[in-house]
């Protein structure tokens, strides 16, 4: 394998950088996590006994990007590694790369962050999912002497989707450490599909632009889903009183299929699916996938009625599927009786609903309506939560008007 048709040039700089804190930020699609993965393979190969972590907030988030990621490096490369999938450690040579999350699953902090000594590499993966106190905690663990050969370093990836949060204030206006800012520009990799739907953004919203494509801080003041926790919950099917699942079609921008447990008026996001470019007989392999995976036989599945083709094929395979009322205010106000909780293997999910705002019009007020972009999971979510509500209610209507009287013979008032 040539390297250098691996690695994007705009990178260059990320690479040579030497800054004890080094803060990469920008927009969606620039390929910042996979150049900070290829930076921590090759340190840990070239700097052998280096002692690495790799933070994530949440453990299932952890293991679907970073974990995968490395791994996916280290072999392309051609570098042997050893793994420990219960310790999430990789062992190249005599260095380690330790895959650690903030707290544990039940949200508490996790204690093994604070037994780590002797830290040459950190990488700190949507550091903005951080609290300020969290991150002290983990630049902590970058004492040390210095190295002989080679320096320690600290490198915070994330898009600065809201102006308010700690890292402008810290980084930013505090002006500290080394920042590089990439967007979609920078990646000579991406397709031109993707690159189309970024630049389209401009005449879409002008904070989404701003912030996905641009790479630039933004605020977003009209969100729509305020009412969730991100937790890593782990109930079993039968404790749910409905296991429900919903679908957005889509090739050019992502399919994407949630499945969905409800509890009373709480509503658990278990489990995604987030892809492009998948045909009807990968969705229909990938949704039964999951079911296979939670042991679901089967699943009633609401999806985007704009697709009667597909929801046939999915149908034809043996899935459950149904065209879903696809009412946006109404389906939103129905999502939002709903206290959301999100699993951290979540992570389209949660991207999504950070940025799903309101329109505005050109006087800058704010619209009863969605912005159209970045939104396949929303959508998804509202086909389930509302099309079930609205069935529910409707046979609730129909048994209400449904009399039984205890002595038929006497209902005449003749």
């Amino acid at each position: 394998m040539c390297l250098t048709d691996v690695f994007n040039p705009a990178y260059y700089p990320m690479f040579n950088s030497h800054a004890r804190e080094l803060v990469i930020y920008g927009g969606a699609g620039a390929g910042k996590s996979y150049a900070i993965a290829q930076k921590i393979a090759m340190r840990a190969h070239q700097n052998q006994g280096s002692n690495m972590a790799i933070v994530r907030k949440y453990g299932p988030s952890l293991k679907l990007t970073c974990w995968r990621l490395v791994k996916e490096w280290l072999k392309r490369f051609s570098i042997a590694y050893k793994e420990n999938k219960s310790d999430l450690t990789l062992r190249v040579g005599t260095s380690v790369i330790n895959f650690i999350s903030v707290v544990n699953t039940q949200g508490e902090p996790g204690e093994r962050l604070k037994s780590l000594t002797d830290i040459t590499d950190i990488w700190v993966e949507e550091a903005t999912e951080l609290s300020f106190e969290e991150y002290q905690q983990i630049r902590l663990r970058l004492r040390g002497e210095e190295l002989e050969k080679g320096y320690r370093q600290i490198v915070l990836t994330f898009n600065p989707i809201d102006k308010n949060h700690w890292i402008y204030n810290y980084f930013f206006e505090g002006d500290r450490g080394e920042r590089q800012k990439y967007t979609y520009r920078d990646n000579r990799f991406i397709d031109e599909d993707y690159k189309a739907e970024l630049e389209g953004l401009k005449d879409i919203d002008e904070t989404l632009y701003q912030v996905y494509a641009l790479g630039d801080w933004g605020v977003f003041g009209n969100i729509i889903y305020t009412k969730y926790e991100v937790e890593e919950f782990d109930h079993p099917l039968d404790w749910y009183d409905e296991i429900l699942g919903g679908v957005d079609f889509g090739y050019e921008h992502p399919f994407a299929w949630v499945l969905i447990g409800l509890k009373e008026n709480h509503a658990y996001l278990i489990d995604e699916i987030c892809k492009r470019k998948l045909i009807t007989g990968e969705i229909i392999e990938r949704v039964r996938g999951k079911q296979a995976e939670y042991d679901i036989g089967r699943l009633a599945t609401f999806c985007d009625s704009a697709e009667p083709g597909k929801i046939e094929e999915m149908a034809r395979a043996g899935l459950d599927v149904y065209p879903a009322i696809k009412d946006v205010a109404d389906g939103i106000g129905t999502v939002k009786a709903y206290h959301l909780h999100i699993h951290p293997r979540c992570v389209d999910t949660l991207k999504e609903i950070k940025g799903y705002c309101r329109k505005k019009d050109r006087a800058g007020n704010v619209l009863d309506e969605p912005v159209k972009a970045n939104d396949d999971i929303m959508d998804a979510t509202r086909y389930a939560l509302h099309t079930y509500k609205r069935m529910t209610f409707k046979q609730e209507q129909q048994q209400s008007e449904v009399v039984v009287y205890e002595n038929p013979v006497n209902i005449s008032p003749y």
